[in-house]
């Protein structure tokens, strides 16, 4: 068991920051929860007291951050814009809230002695073409939001070797968690899928059947910070959380189907025109290269996860279809909860 720490959390009510909240208040914890809540959700609590004393707090807000965060033993910072076409479609948005809001926060811990976890990602990844992607690869990105992780990464890496700030990046693969957003433009693929099967509607897919994805379920997640925390190791790195397994689309809708007992139905549709419900992307003298988009959609991404059992201990052991399972009845509740009945 874990010693009773205070933690802060950015992000909070999002779909990992939600689930996180909810297993360490179970352990004991004292939690500084933070959310401005612009994506996240206060329903995205099971647990009533993590609802109740959630800080509806924008982490731009420096000095009302500070106030929140300054007394935690450690900051776990999840709060980014990460939305790929949002990003894309607003430069300055996705830098504010994503390097700029980073910034803030490792100050915060600077001053107040915080350790930090960080949420990077895997698209850090996408301008790398060796799979499968290894934390010894230099990223290289040109999309707007994995650019701006590699300049948040950038700077904790800086403030800890000027400052001895003690960190951990996790670089995140393409999570599975019940409580990500149904509702945005482009909604996680499998909380889509669900979505959709579950008001019986087709879906529309972009990508080959046989493209593939290196997917981690939230819950797993979960137990790696758990590890960070009760072993106390902030190895200074960045660090993939991946499965290390190749996952199809395929895959993804045979699970879904399987879930529901019946095959998800859906249309396709070409890869370059995923993001057509941002059209401010696709005006002007010179608008987003389509080329990149479908690219985007349809590239691999498998993580090596070799370096995350090395120093954690940790590996990825639960199938995606077991969690599409275990969680179904969550995201039916979620889908409810939000009042989605047409888009």
């Amino acid at each position: 068991m874990i010693d009773a720490m205070r933690i802060g959390i950015t992000g909070a009510a999002g779909g990992i920051g939600s689930a996180l909240s909810d297993a360490l208040i179970i352990d004991g914890h004292e939690l500084v929860l933070i959310d401005n809540l612009s994506y996240g959700s206060i329903k995205n609590f099971r647990i009533k007291k993590n609802s109740d004393e959630l800080r509806n707090i924008d982490i731009l807000n420096f000095s009302e951050t500070k106030d929140a965060l300054e007394n935690c033993e450690v900051i776990i910072h999840l709060a980014a814009i990460s939305s790929l076409a949002d990003c894309q479609g607003n430069f300055r948005f996705a830098l504010e809230n994503n390097v700029i809001a980073t910034n803030n926060v490792s100050q915060i811990a600077l001053q107040s002695g915080s350790k930090l976890i960080f949420a990077s990602t895997s698209a850090i990844y996408e301008g790398n073409t060796q799979i499968p992607f290894s934390e010894k690869s230099i990223p290289n990105p040109h999309l707007i939001y994995p650019l701006t992780k590699m300049f948040s990464e950038n700077i904790i890496h800086s403030l800890s070797k000027t400052n001895n700030l003690e960190f951990v990046s996790l670089r995140f693969f393409n999570v599975f968690a019940p409580n990500q957003s149904f509702s945005r433009k482009n909604p996680p693929l499998i909380n889509y899928l669900v979505r959709e099967k579950y008001l019986e509607r087709r879906a529309k897919i972009f990508a080959n059947l046989d493209t593939t994805r290196d997917y981690v379920y939230v819950n797993e997640i979960i137990d790696l910070i758990k590890i960070i925390l009760s072993k106390d190791i902030f190895p200074k790195q960045s660090v993939n959380v991946s499965s290390g397994k190749s996952t199809s689309l395929t895959d993804i809708l045979s699970a879904v189907s399987d879930a529901f007992g019946s095959d998800v139905k859906f249309d396709l549709g070409k890869p370059e025109l995923l993001w057509e419900n941002h059209p401010d992307l696709f005006v002007g003298k010179f608008p987003l290269n389509r080329e990149f988009v479908r690219k985007e959609t349809l590239k691999e991404s498998l993580g090596d996860p070799e370096l995350a059992f090395k120093i954690f201990g940790w590996k990825s052991s639960i199938s995606i279809r077991d969690a599409i399972h275990a969680e179904k009845a969550n995201m039916i509740e979620n889908i409810k909860n939000a009042g989605i009945l047409a888009v």
